[in-house]
């Protein structure tokens, strides 16, 4: 099978709903007039007032996902953008080089820099610290700050510093464990004053960034670990080629594991005072892996490892924790980030609540000689194999994936699914919850018998690599439709029981997978919402309570995808962007000739929402008939199609449902669409001048989605776009030059 056939069926029918349809021209012009017919006959309808109509013109909308202006040209002047951005590029590179070799960190000369003030207790306590580590003994202020802050504690900078340097030190005794390295004695001790050496300049500062002082204990923590290697080696230890490599590779995922394990699970920042007295405060918090450890344990002992590693490291996962195995079943970077007016008195009101998070993909290599496909793809090409005419197209099928068999791939397939979904259900199911107190979603949910949950991705679907990621997302939110059961109870069940995992009747109730893996039901059981809730719900609380404590209530997730970034802009000079005449034909309820998988996804999400909106009895709402005026034939969309991003959050908010968003680590393009998000929330709900939603827009981008990337990359906060990328992204969506820069650990 060529790669050409192979991503045609990768086109095809990847999500419910979006199946490709055939037929020759004359049907096609023939469909296309019947539903404009159909679709002027129901606006005259509507214009007369009656709601039947209403709500069957949002499943009569005929939407158009393609671009209407060239995406060749806007690759074009993005690449243009480029060449223009060759020049600072190469001279921001040069200057970081020499300025490195200087020992000034690029956060200063930058003019981004996030240093906290000590007192001088604080730096007597570092001192002191630092002292006991340079004469190898292990201070108890440092092993104190081994244990994760309480819940709801911000601790300050010197606490932080501490809690980082407990980090190294735990890392390098895991480390030092794995690969049987000397530990203990004069070794640990060698380790300790290297690090207290490292530590003892910060402790003379009148500031200092934790991430500063995180660098330089790890700096010397490497040091220490290649003295142990060496040790090692003279005590008659075998070692293979590449051992001292594969050592520190470990010692730095340790340290970054344990660095996110000494985090707060909250933070919150002031980022606009008012006129009145009131200000707008930002709240970030962690989202809880509960959910998804309870799923990796009932998958038996083949994810015994990743369950133990979850068990141990469950906070946070940094998002360049990418490519280890234990990591794999844990969300990337999930948090919900939340805006709230706080008056004089504390009191506070939420204005916007976000889940964010980076994709629900597995990040390892696929399986050796196989092709980087995602899960939805996976899922398609196994009923393709099982669907095939002979044992010849079967084997074509699988060839063109450069899977060796059937079982090879199904084998694969149960591993992934167990993997995405495990990432999504945390970020799922606390939208879920926040739902649940919302009485609008409420009312939506015992109408449709559903609750609706929108993820909006920002990756790249002309870029193999994240398209693969988006692949992964859609099957693992696929998983979670058929699986996933919202039931509330009178009687509050214990966080421990929340979420159960129980054997489904059959492993695979589509019948092409075979056993290879066995999916389970998945029960989220959650309180009756308060009272004060229940009242606002549409018929009383009463009727609202007996609904809600009598059925079972599904989760409906949708799909869209909005390439931003330049991965984007290069996909745009592919062929299949040349030719003028892919215009797709028009259809009811689904466009004709889509040519990349995010149009493919957009497709199936928008008939989603309108059959939601429709079941609700909201389809003749502002926010969805704005959605479908902008993807209709009339509409004006660009190729990176930007404004549709606010449109759906809109939709989704009109509707009752929970939006969440993604790119692939789930900080920088996603911490753009924040900023902008809570902007146009808190313009719609307040009135705000121009200048106080600019001054918002800065401070939401240097604010605590700026503060978090620290917490990914292991290093003074920085987002991690360049020249290249600022220069190519949608108009508002890039930060300040001096905010972005080197970012790994």
């Amino acid at each position: 099978m060529s790669g050409k056939d192979l991503h045609a069926q990768e086109m095809a029918g990847l999500v419910g709903g979006a199946e490709r349809e055939e037929g020759n021209g004359v049907a096609q012009r023939e469909e296309s007039q019947e539903s404009h017919r159909l679709l002027t006959q129901a606006r005259v309808t509507m214009s007369g007032g009656s709601g039947g109509s209403v709500e069957q013109l949002g499943l009569l909308q005929q939407h158009e996902v393609f671009p209407t202006s060239s995406p060749l040209l806007a690759g074009l002047h993005d690449f243009a953008m480029l060449v223009v951005a060759t020049v600072p590029f190469v001279v921001m590179r040069m200057l970081r080089w020499v300025l490195a070799r200087l020992g000034v960190p690029e956060h200063s000369w930058r003019g981004s820099t996030t240093r906290e003030a000590l007192s001088a207790s604080n730096r007597a306590l570092l001192s002191d610290a630092a002292a006991a580590l340079a004469s190898g003994v292990m201070p108890g202020c440092v092993s104190q700050a081994a244990a994760p802050p309480a819940e709801g504690e911000e601790p300050g900078p010197c606490a932080r510093a501490l809690a980082l340097v407990s980090a190294v030190v735990s890392a390098l005794a895991d480390t030092a464990r794995a690969f049987e390295l000397p530990w203990g004695g004069r070794h640990e001790a060698g380790a300790l004053v290297e690090i207290g050496w490292a530590l003892r300049p910060y402790a003379a500062k009148d500031a200092i960034d934790p991430f500063d002082v995180f660098k330089a204990v790890r700096r010397a923590g490497r040091k220490a670990l290649r003295v142990l290697v060496k040790d090692g080696k003279r005590a008659g230890a075998a070692r293979q080629p590449g051992f001292k490599r594969k050592v520190e590779r470990v010692y730095a995922f340790q340290a970054l594991m344990r660095l996110a394990h000494v985090q707060p699970s909250r933070l919150t920042h002031t980022v606009l005072q008012l006129s009145d007295g009131e200000s707008l405060v930002e709240v970030v918090d962690t989202t809880p892996m509960a959910a998804g450890l309870a799923y990796v344990q009932s998958q038996g002992p083949a994810f015994s490892r990743q369950a133990e590693f979850m068990s141990a490291f469950g906070r946070l996962r940094p998002s360049d924790a990418k490519r280890e195995a234990e990591v794999q079943a844990m969300s990337v970077n999930a948090r919900t980030h939340s805006l709230l007016l706080r008056d004089r008195s504390g009191a506070a009101r939420e204005l916007a609540w976000f889940p964010r998070c980076g994709a629900f993909a597995v990040h390892t290599k696929p399986t050796a000689g196989a092709k980087r496909l995602g899960l939805a793809v996976m899922v398609k090409l196994a009923a393709e194999c099982h669907y095939a005419a002979t044992l010849r197209a079967r084997r074509a099928l699988l060839r063109g994936a450069r899977f060796k068999s059937l079982e090879a791939l199904e084998e694969e397939i149960g591993r992934r699914r167990v993997y995405c979904v495990a990432q999504a259900l945390p970020v799922v199911c606390d939208a879920v919850r926040h739902m649940a107190t919302q009485p609008d979603s409420i009312s939506a949910s015992l109408r449709s018998n559903a609750l609706l949950f929108v993820q909006h991705s920002l990756l790249s679907d002309l870029n193999a690599r994240e398209c693969s990621y988006l692949s992964d997302l859609v099957g693992a939110l696929d998983e979670i439709s058929a699986r996933l059961q919202v039931r509330f109870s009178s009687t509050p069940p214990p966080p421990a029981s929340c979420v159960t995992v129980g054997d489904s009747a059959t492993s695979d109730p589509t019948g092409l997978l075979g056993d290879a893996a066995p999916r389970a039901t998945i029960t989220l059981t959650l309180p009756l919402p308060p009272p004060e809730v229940l009242e606002r719900v549409e018929g009383g609380a009463a009727a609202a309570a007996s609904a809600l404590t009598s059925r079972s209530l599904r989760v409906r997730p949708l799909v869209f995808s909005t390439g931003v970034n330049v991965l984007q802009s290069f996909g745009f000079l592919r062929w299949r962007f040349w030719l003028p005449g892919a215009r797709p034909q028009p259809g009811v309820g689904v466009s004709r000739g889509a040519r990349s998988y995010g149009e493919i996804l957009n497709v199936a999400a928008l008939r989603g929402i309108n059959e939601y909106a429709s079941a609700a009895g909201r389809a003749g709402c502002p926010a969805l008939s704005a959605l479908n005026a902008h993807f209709s034939p009339l509409g004006s969309r660009h190729p990176k199609d930007a404004e549709c991003v606010a449109l759906v959050r809109n939709a989704a908010r009109e509707l009752g449902g929970c939006r969440s968003v993604n790119c692939k680590s789930g900080k920088d393009r996603t911490g753009a669409e924040l900023a902008l998000a809570m902007r146009d929330e808190a313009a719609r709900q307040l009135q705000l001048s121009g200048g106080q939603q600019a001054a918002l827009v800065d401070a939401l981008l240097g604010g605590l989605s700026y503060t978090v990337t620290a917490q990914n990359c292991a290093q003074p906060a920085v987002y991690s776009f360049t020249e290249f990328e600022l220069a190519t992204l949608p108009p508002d969506w890039a930060p300040h030059w001096r905010l972005c820069g080197k970012a790994h650990s």
